[in-house]
């Protein structure tokens, strides 16, 4: 009776923790004026932005007292779920908090700062070559994108819906809702198309359908800590394929910059230091990411989640050279992170992924898409 009423609760706040996931968007941290904003900055000598915001405080607040209020089993995956439900207090409190200190304390809580070590390495990737964008032709419209990326998904025997919108980043998925949205009006190579099979499908898409066939949704809503892997894992199959990623990892080494520099300066300072590196348009999109979230951009205070993406990229790589097919396997079971894998090893019940991870290699990827 004990274990089936424990099994009840942790059936209750697994889907809890799925719906508040669900609610949430890091889109929300995009201000509601930045086309006005980057207009008047790069026009003018507008020294730093001020952003506008539509939240739901209300939500978020109520959210948080949902959380507080619950009693979590102390078995291996009531740990998991607690663990997850501090990060998700802690990004709900981000959330709420748009002054830059208390902003930036809690981006600090959840995703930290980068390492001087990889401050480092991202200054020696952007001093060893410039940015630009390749060359071939850009022919590839929105409709025709969204089709080859709906029937690579479709081939893989997923039910999932792809989406043209308007919106900053180029792809976005969002696994709640079993969607692939790309960029509307968008215009792609086919090297492009190919970096989206790989880091979208085969990283994001993939763990985020086979957390799915898992008994717990934490799976494909994400273990606490997870989008290091993840996204370092996306770049590493980026890489794998053999697609030329130079642009990916100078891109990459460019976030980790500005979220480095707007640590410790303003919107302006940020910019003039990162436009050494990028154009005038592609280094306000880096300060915008490093400083979203925030009214004031005059003062110092980050969202620090995009050193995130070249970490953990360093990780996996490190990873991958003492992984077993095995370990590889164990990534694959959902949006868990490097360090969880011992821990699902010891779950029941889990359906493993092996038929599909390999085939993300770039003889696969090549045939996905029709290369005029």
């Amino acid at each position: 009776m004990g274990t089936h009423m424990n099994q009840d609760q942790i059936e209750y706040i697994d889907a809890m923790l799925f719906s508040i996931c669900d609610s949430l968007s890091v889109n929300n941290l995009m201000p509601k004026n930045v086309v006005e904003q980057k207009k008047i900055f790069l026009s003018s000598n507008i020294s730093n932005p001020v952003f506008a915001y539509n939240k739901k405080y209300d939500m978020y607040k109520s959210q948080i007292k949902e959380i507080e209020d619950t009693i979590f089993p102390t078995n291996s995956i009531g740990l998991v779920l607690k663990k997850k439900s501090q990060e998700l207090i802690n990004q709900l409190n981000l959330y709420l908090n748009e002054e830059s200190a208390k902003f930036t304390k809690y981006s600090k809580l959840i995703y930290g700062i980068p390492s001087r070590g990889l401050v480092k390495k991202a200054l020696s990737i952007l001093r060893s070559c410039s940015y630009n964008k390749l060359n071939s032709r850009r022919d590839i419209g929105h409709q025709e994108a969204r089709k080859i990326l709906y029937d690579v998904i479709k081939n893989l025997g997923f039910d999932w819906k792809v989406i043209s919108k308007k919106m900053i980043a180029n792809a976005l998925v969002i696994p709640t809702k079993r969607t692939l949205n790309i960029k509307q009006n968008k215009k792609f190579t086919t090297n492009a198309i190919q970096k989206l099979i790989s880091h979208e499908i085969y990283t994001h898409v993939l763990r985020a359908e086979f957390g799915f066939k898992q008994p717990y949704k934490i799976f494909s809503y994400g273990f606490s800590g997870y989008e290091t892997t993840e996204e370092g894992l996306a770049l590493f199959k980026e890489v794998k394929t053999g697609i030329d990623v130079t642009s990916s990892i100078f891109a990459r080494a460019g976030r980790v910059l500005a979220v480095h520099l707007a640590l410790e300066n303003n919107f302006r300072d940020t910019y003039n230091e990162i436009s050494k590196y990028f154009q005038p348009k592609y280094a306000w999109n880096l300060t915008l990411r490093a400083k979203r979230g925030m009214i004031d951009t005059a003062q110092k205070g980050a969202f620090t989640k995009d050193h995130l993406y070249l970490k953990g990229y360093y990780e996996v790589q490190n990873f991958m050279t003492k992984a077993t097919k095995e370990d590889i396997i164990w990534l694959h079971y959902g949006k868990v992170g490097i360090n969880d894998i011992c821990l699902i090893k010891e779950m029941k019940s889990l359906t493993s992924p092996l038929t599909i991870i390999d085939n993300w290699d770039k003889e696969l990827v090549n045939k996905s898409i029709m290369v005029k």
